[in-house]
């Protein structure tokens, strides 16, 4: 039904009628991508701030809203009468992905607020003073509208990317619904958890913990193993694919040392002792043995190492490489140990200036 309502002519919208909001978005949506009458009329409604019309009316009923705006700009509403309508077309395209996207991260974020009430507002800005997406200049305040009061939601910024930015009250509600939703740890050793995140997609920055994701399960699993935090930003493209939000969390790094007291136990069978925080833990370690390891592996490693198309020459120059920087780690672990932040510091900074002769 999308795909025939995507491309009807103005006679046929009426065999439409009874299609539901979902149909009616989706052939709005590949309609606009394919430059005819029906995602055009969605154009048009956008630049007066009613694209919900696409949903909410019936397909003739949105085509003669159109009509009513194509007139007063002086243009049609069937795109092969007028040309090409250049940003405006793809501003049309995105925000339906967008309205298609948002619901489907979580249909919770759109809870008290059905997509009628999802408004948009034209807003500009002089990318020569933002340093967010350096090639957008136009795009849409998205908000919720109650009554006569409005929440923001975000920017939409629509250029060569479209990007999406989340408003602080957005990203809490993002937040919350990961968390309403994460999983259960009750019996498993967060432990085992956390270790594999801290060497792939968590670090410390600034002494706490931080992790960011692309992926909403994969916040619903920090949220589980490192409690509430706090969300430092966030943002979403907005793709054919849909809408891929992006959340940057942070915790106190006393988070970390809490989970290793508790189960420190379960790493003693691994370093010979107990370990009650994270400090304590890294000087357990006997790096020169992982150094080892890492050597004896080398030839299984290579064919991960670097990209696909690179010859055996570059790929042993890159393992070399990694062996040095991992050696260096090695020696700044053995190093620090015994020492505060503080201290390591100012030490770090000694051996480093030393190294290079400065």
């Amino acid at each position: 039904m999308a795909e025939g309502l995507a491309k009807a002519k103005f006679k046929e919208l009426s065999e439409f009628g009874n299609a539901n909001m979902g149909t009616k978005a989706y052939a709005a949506l590949l309609s606009a991508a394919r430059g005819v009458m029906y995602g055009h009329a969605a154009m048009l409604l956008t630049v007066e701030g009613a694209l919900a019309d696409i949903v909410i009316s019936t397909p003739r009923g949105a085509y003669n809203k159109a009509k009513d705006v194509a007139k007063r700009r002086g243009g049609a509403v069937d795109p092969s009468r007028r040309g090409a309508a250049g940003w405006e077309d793809r501003a049309a395209s995105v925000l339906l992905q967008f309205l298609i996207g948002y619901g489907e991260i979580d249909p919770r974020l759109l809870s008290g607020a059905s997509e009628e009430n999802l408004k948009f507002r034209r807003v500009e800005k002089d990318d020569r003073k933002e340093r967010v997406v350096k090639d957008v200049e136009r795009g849409f305040q998205v908000f919720r509208a109650y009554g006569g009061a409005e929440a923001t939601v975000g920017e939409l910024w629509i250029g060569e990317m479209a990007y999406f930015t989340l408003s602080k009250e957005e990203l809490r509600r993002l937040v919350e619904v990961a968390k309403e939703t994460a999983p259960d740890l009750s019996g498993i050793g967060k432990i085992w958890q956390v270790l594999p995140w801290l060497s792939t997609d968590v670090s410390f920055t600034g002494g706490q913990i931080e992790g960011g994701t692309a992926h909403l399960w994969q916040l619903r699993w920090y949220l589980a193993l490192f409690g509430e935090g706090k969300a430092s930003g966030g943002g979403a493209n907005v793709t054919e694919e849909g809408v891929r939000p992006f959340v940057v969390m942070r915790w106190r790094r006393e988070v970390l040392d809490n989970i290793i007291a508790e189960e420190g136990e379960e790493l003693k069978p691994l370093l010979g002792r107990t370990v009650k925080s994270w400090r304590e833990l890294v000087d357990a370690i006997d790096w020169r043995w992982a150094l080892e390891r890492v050597g004896e592996l080398a030839e299984a490693l290579k064919p991960w190492i670097g990209p696909k198309e690179v010859g055996n020459a570059e790929r042993e120059e890159l393992a070399k490489r990694m062996r040095g920087e991992l050696a260096l780690l090695v020696h700044f672990a053995k190093a620090r140990q015994g020492m505060n932040d503080g201290r390591w510091r100012e030490e770090r900074a000694t051996r480093l200036s030393r190294r290079w002769g400065r």
